[in-house]
Order: structure tokens, then C-alpha cells, then sequence
């Protein structure tokens, strides 16, 4: 009864914070670097006012003992991708701090979600069946099913149209729900109307989340969770799906109070919840001072378009002009900091092709405050109906200088190339090209070629320019070839 007390009492003031991280917070400045091809580093920095001059937290802070000068609470710090994420250091107020485990992180976040229902009014549609389904919908880590996914992908191609296979992909995500749910598999029968209670769920996400990951986020597929669900409390299938059911039901009504603002806070949170990480701690912190919130982590750097599979694939633009992706919060105090950098001094920014889109990724968000250079890409903003979490977009290339350097190597090949082909087949016999004529043209244009392409020590440099690399390597391939077929048809003579 004691411990129940006072997680009632921890959540009281922890969703008090959750629902209005501004009024707390009095800014958030993210930091993001691209250190190479396959890695990024972000720091994230909170400033934190008094927390006992919140008016919105005075009533929630008097239900907690402690001290004249600090209190312990249940801090949320920031949200991350449940994506591997390497080097989380984290501190409060100048001490290091551990999140919680990924288990209680799921409850708390169910129990906010509850809290939400209450808020909007939907409270008679949620009960303590549906918030453990809640729980272990959040708990889910997609990992390893999406490393499945990605696979499948590799493989999978309607040629046609050159988009990825839906098919086999529901079949991978079909496979592992069937080996989660082991001797407890339901009937086909009601595997079906589960499906059609995902589906529903599902249908209602678009204008919240990308729709790329909706086979693999719990909170879009709930049945993904449900094994879990059912081993933990022991319900049948009967009363299993009817807790399903319940979930679908909370999700249509809220969606049908739309716009009103509590119900959409309602459904934007629960569809985040299966793609992200909410990080709580558990801490102390001084209750009349500020003090700050440090995170800083590694994470893997994606330069696949969130929606990309949604629409033909574009090969050139892709590679000529890769384009990082990030998902940051940017709501989450009185004003956001973004800046976002390269390290790489081969590599720079292309300021008219870094941007900020909505969560869904279909909307492009304007700021009041962004600047655009070659080195960095910066973005702040202040008003209260900005976007919670946005998509920000980083478009990369070569240094001018480099990408000089490559241009003009292509234009040496092509020309190469070209005065072969016009001298050796056009021309001949009038002109007859020597040995001497063909060295001339194919070695200052190879090893040059050889040179700039062994010259870059960085992943990220050789990202960048690996579709000019390939297009610079074939232009030789094709010149050595025409080369050799002038010699095997008698067309070139040795010596003088």
C-alpha cells in the first residue's frame, strides 16, 4: 500500500511535467554532428528554472517528502528511437543518472496514458487489463524484427515498379508473431479478427507517424505485444482479444473528438510510444535552484527517406545527393535549439537541401529562427503550437574544391573516351593511333582517377561520393575496354 502510495504521488508530479514540459523547461538545445557514414553524435542540454517557482507543479511537489532544499522524482529527460544506441550519459544537476529499465519505463508510460484518457473524457474506456496491454505494447523492442524486415527487403522487389514487396513483408512480420505466440497461437479464425482490430489501430495513425514501420511499432501492429500480454496475465484468447478490442475502441473514440486538442495529445503519445523511448530517471534534484539535464549518445545515421518506400524510388537523387534523416523533439521546453553539423572537413552541408518536416513526413515545418551555411544548419522556435517531434533533414556533399576534383576527372574520362573512340572508329584509316598516342590518353586520366579514389580516410567522405566514384570507375573500365578492343582489332600499332 506504502509503494503504491508513492507511485502515485511520483506520477502525479512526473505527468504534471510530461504535460507541460515548457512551463519547467526553459530550453532544450540538441546538438548533432555527423561523424561518419554510419554514426552520429547528439547532445542534448535542458535548462531547468526552480522547480518550486512552476506554479503548475506546486500541488504535485507538496504530496512529496523531502527536504527544504531538493526532492526525489521521476525526471523524463527526453524521448529516443528504439533504435541501438551506443555511449548514454546522461546527468542532473552535475550528477550522473541511470535511466530505468525498459519494463518500468512501459508502465509509466501506460499509466500517462491513462492519464491522458482521464483527460479527455475516455476514461470509462480504460481499465487495468488494458493498461498492462499498453505496457507490453510499449516495452516491445522492435529490433530484431526490423533487422528481419531489412532483410526481406533486400531481396524482395516488385520489378515492375521497383518498390519494395508489402507481401513479403507481412509474411516476415506474420512469421514472427506465429514464433512469439508458440503452443498459445490462435485460430485462424480469430487471428483474423485480431488482425482486423491492428488494422483499425493502424488506419489511424497516418496523420501521426510514418507509415514505414507500421508492421514492426507495436503501437500501429498491436499483435506484436499480444503474445507477451497473454504470458504475463494468463488470459485466454477469448478474453485476451476482448482487451484488444478495448484498445481499439479507446483509439476510435479519441479519433472521433478530434480536433480537440486533448484527444489528439491522446493518440500523437500513444503512436510515438511504439517507435520511441521515453527515458525516466529517478533522482534527486534541488528544488529552489535551476540546474541542467546533459544526454549525449551515439547513434546509427540513416540516409533513407522516412517515407521512401511509399513512392518510386529515386536511384540518382539518392546517391548524387545522400541526405541524413533525424528525429528530434522539439517541443519539449520554452524554446528548442537545433544545430546540426559535419565534421568531416572534405564534407559540407547543401543549406537548400536541409529542412524540418512533421512527424508523419509529409508536411514541411517552418521556424522562425532557421540559418542555412556550408558548415552548419541551425533552427530554434518559441511558439506554443510548434510541433512536438520533427524529421530534420541534412543534405551532404562533397567540398567544393573535392567536388571540382571529381567533376573534372569524369570530363577528363568522358573526354578521353570520346577522342578514342572518334580516332580509333570514326577516323581511321586516316589517322592510325601508336602505342604511344593510346598510353598518352589512358594514363594521366587512371591514375588521377586512381588517386581521388583511394584518397578519402572517412566513411562519410566516401558515402558522399561513392555514386561519382562509380561513375568515375566505370568511365574507366570503359576506357581500357575500348582500349584493348583498338589493340585486339588491329587498330593500334606498336611502336612508332
Amino acid at each position: 500500500m506504502v509503494d503504491l502510495l508513492r507511485t502515485w504521488k511520483l506520477d502525479c508530479l512526473t505527468f504534471a511535467m510530461m504535460d507541460d514540459p515548457g512551463s519547467w523547461r526553459l530550453r532544450a538545445i540538441e546538438r548533432v554532428e555527423l561523424v561518419s557514414a554510419h554514426w552520429s553524435a547528439s547532445e542534448r542540454s535542458i535548462h531547468v528554472k526552480p522547480l518550486s517557482e512552476v506554479r503548475q507543479l506546486h500541488r504535485p511537489l507538496g504530496r512529496i517528502s523531502g527536504d527544504h532544499s531538493s526532492v526525489t522524482v521521476v525526471l523524463p529527460i527526453a524521448e529516443l528511437p528504439k533504435a541501438t544506441i551506443f555511449d548514454l550519459v546522461m546527468e542532473v544537476a552535475g550528477e550522473p543518472v541511470y535511466r530505468l529499465s525498459r519494463e518500468e519505463t512501459a508502465r509509466i508510460q501506460a499509466r500517462y496514458i491513462r492519464h491522458l484518457a482521464v483527460e479527455a473524457g475516455l476514461w470509462r474506456l480504460i481499465n487495468g487489463r488494458l493498461e498492462q496491454l499498453l505496457a507490453e505494447i510499449f516495452a516491445f523492442d522492435p529490433r530484431k524484427l526490423r533487422q528481419e524486415v531489412k532483410e526481406a527487403e533486400m531481396v524482395h522487389w516488385t520489378k515492375r515498379h521497383w518498390r519494395k514487396s508489402d507481401t513479403a513483408l507481412d509474411a516476415v512480420v506474420s512469421r514472427y508473431t506465429s514464433l512469439e505466440f508458440g503452443r498459445q497461437a490462435p485460430t485462424q479464425a480469430r487471428l483474423n479478427s485480431w488482425e482486423s482490430f491492428a488494422d483499425q489501430i493502424n488506419g489511424w495513425s497516418l496523420d501521426y507517424v510514418i507509415p514505414n514501420e507500421s508492421r514492426i511499432s507495436a503501437s500501429q501492429n498491436p499483435l506484436l505485444a499480444m503474445p507477451r500480454f497473454m504470458q504475463q496475465t494468463h488470459l485466454g484468447q477469448k478474453r485476451a482479444g476482448r482487451v484488444l478490442e478495448n484498445l481499439a475502441v479507446l483509439i476510435e473514440k479519441a479519433h472521433s473528438r478530434l480536433p480537440d486538442p486533448r484527444a489528439q495529445r491522446l493518440l500523437s503519445t500513444y503512436y510515438s510510444y511504439g517507435y520511441r523511448w521515453q527515458v525516466f530517471v529517478e533522482c534527486q534534484v534541488p528544488l529552489h535552484e535551476s540546474f541542467e539535464i546533459t544526454l549525449t549518445d551515439k547513434r546509427a545515421t540513416s540516409f533513407d527517406r522516412p517515407r521512401a518506400h511509399l513512392q518510386t524510388r529515386n536511384w540518382w537523387r539518392d546517391r548524387f545527393y545522400p541526405t541524413a534523416h533525424y528525429n528530434v523533439s522539439f517541443a519539449d521546453a520554452g524554446t528548442n535549439h537545433l544545430h546540426v553539423r559535419v565534421s568531416d572537413t572534405k564534407v559540407r552541408l547543401v543549406p537548400e537541401g536541409c529542412f524540418a518536416m512533421d512527424e508523419a513526413y509529409r508536411i514541411k515545418c517552418p521556424s522562425p529562427g532557421d540559418e542555412r551555411t556550408l558548415e552548419f544548419y541551425s533552427r530554434y522556435d518559441f511558439r506554443g503550437d510548434r510541433r512536438e517531434r520533427i524529421w530534420v533533414a541534412a543534405q551532404v556533399q562533397l567540398s567544393r574544391t573535392w567536388l571540382a576534383l571529381h567533376w573534372g576527372m569524369i570530363v577528363g574520362a568522358l573526354a578521353g573516351l570520346s577522342l578514342l573512340i572518334w580516332l580509333g572508329f570514326v577516323c581511321y584509316p586516316k589517322v592510325e593511333l601508336n602505342s604511344s598516342d593510346v598510353a598518352a590518353i589512358l594514363l594521366p586520366v587512371t591514375f588521377a582517377g586512381a588517386l581521388i579514389v583511394v584518397s578519402d580516410r572517412t566513411t562519410l567522405a566516401m558515402r558522399v561520393k561513392r555514386a561519382k566514384q562509380g561513375f568515375l570507375m566505370s568511365l574507366l573500365l570503359v576506357l581500357w575496354m575500348v582500349a584493348v578492343s583498338l589493340y585486339a582489332i588491329g587498330r593500334v600499332t606498336i611502336g612508332d
